[in-house]
């Protein structure tokens, strides 16, 4: 009864029960590392090839892991995919990419042959300074760590279970910080450098936690998506921008206002029954906004985007790629997308004024994208010169610091009033460049 409680029916390996009454004898008397491997993809391997031939696999794996040329303390299979070994030794990365060579080819299932990819995550420990709980906690890490390599292996390195710890808290606010007006929005203007004129801004979300302070939007948002809240945020923000519009609107202050999408928020079939239902609410009419998409978002799910594009853009949305020219989908999609504008992004424009190759690629863009009857508008303006650079590129918009940096509705509202009289001030140094 013990060895079936403490064993794997399908390797018999080890279990996760095993584990938590072996391992600390392990974390108590010795240095070593505590390493955890994962089968890259191995769900797309049950639904193509069928879970018959997975569990041949999980049996080959588990067997090639017991024979490895240094054979583990302990060997257990923590469940689906997963499998732990603990050594009373340490490896570097480079001897475990070795060790684990002969674990990734050749496997042969009805006459198919099959090479697997591992994902591996290592915890080098010191005796007696790890529970198992601790100790699995840091090996998990190192292998969410190790799917964001190219080599796919990585060591758990010092702080990063306080960067864990950390981003648990902010995954668990976030529902909370929403209702609760910790999070707020800005507005960066975007310039017709053109006309000299400003009528546009992208809205962008800010958060200030009572405990750890500003919160940069690269971090949340990027977490917001791997935990599913990203949709809480993107409803936060579609409602807080349109109620804002209509506010300004009934004061007379007219603008259209560019919100950011997520892949996910495109994925969402009723995303543009809600948008719609939100201008409605609020009797804001459908052009005072616009959504921003980016490259990478697209090529997530191409067909089903590119609908979703499509409606939104017969509701009279406008629509924008964002951070063009960091994906993939930049000159074999272009053709096929629904949208109105492309925003080439700030790693071509802040430093175009001395980086004769960023302002060749801004030119050559803004020529492709007018020739599909495209607006541009250039991200990360920061001087002058940069100004001259881009009206000579032709670009039709600019957002960047040399203009202004993000402010909230009551100072933006403030600023594109000021606007008429300050922009013969910023084009006239332009012309002094």
């Amino acid at each position: 009864m013990r060895h079936n409680a403490e064993h794997d029916t399908l390797t018999g390996l080890f279990n996760r029960t095993a584990v938590e009454r072996l391992l600390p004898v392990i974390l108590a008397q010795h240095d070593g590392c505590i390493i955890i491997v994962n089968i890259e993809r191995f769900k797309h391997i049950n639904e193509v090839l069928g879970f018959s031939t997975g569990d041949i696999l999980l049996q080959q794996l588990a067997h090639r892991l017991a024979q490895l040329p240094q054979a583990p303390d302990l060997l257990a299979r923590l469940g689906a995919d997963e499998f732990l070994l603990a050594y009373q030794h340490r490896f570097t990365v480079t001897q475990l990419t070795a060790l684990f060579a002969a674990a990734l080819s050749g496997y042969n299932v009805d006459n198919s042959h099959i090479n697997l990819k591992l994902c591996i995550g290592i915890y080098p420990f010191s005796r007696q300074q790890s529970s198992v709980n601790d100790a699995l906690r840091r090996a998990d890490i190192a292998l969410e760590n190790a799917r964001q390599t190219p080599q796919r292996i990585a060591e758990y390195l010092p702080g990063q279970d306080e960067l864990h710890q950390r981003e648990l808290t902010l995954i668990r606010d976030i529902p909370y910080a929403l209702e609760s007006g910790q999070f707020f929005a800005v507005y960066q203007p975007k310039v017709d450098i053109h006309a000299r004129s400003c009528k546009e801004a992208e809205a962008l979300i800010r958060w200030q936690h009572p405990t750890l302070g500003f919160v940069a939007p690269d971090e949340f948002i990027r977490l917001a998506e791997h935990s599913g809240n990203i949709g809480l945020i993107t409803n936060w923000m579609l409602q807080h921008v349109i109620v804002q519009l209509a506010t300004w609107r009934a004061a007379g202050f007219t603008v259209t206002v560019a919100i950011n999408l997520s892949v996910h928020d495109l994925l969402n079939p009723k995303l543009a029954e809600h948008i719609l239902q939100l201008l409605h609410n609020y009797d804001v009419p459908h052009n005072a906004i616009s959504l921003e998409v980016t490259e990478s978002a697209i090529m997530q799910d191409t067909a089903t985007i590119i609908a979703q594009l499509e409606r939104l853009r017969k509701l009279g949305i406008r629509l924008a790629i964002d951070d063009f020219g960091t994906g993939q989908s930049s000159l074999a999609y272009l053709k096929q997308l629904p949208v109105h504008e492309v925003k080439i992004d700030r790693a071509f424009v802040k430093d175009i004024h001395h980086n004769n190759n960023d302002a060749l690629i801004v030119k050559a863009t803004t020529q492709l994208a007018h020739s599909l009857g495209l607006v541009v508008t250039a991200e990360g303006l920061e001087n002058p010169t940069g100004l001259a650079e881009l009206l000579q590129c032709q670009c039709n918009k600019v957002q960047g610091y040399f203009f202004s940096r993000p402010l909230e509705a009551e100072k933006f509202s403030a600023w594109i009033k000021q606007f008429p009289e300050q922009n013969q001030q910023w084009f006239a140094q332009k012309e002094r460049q």
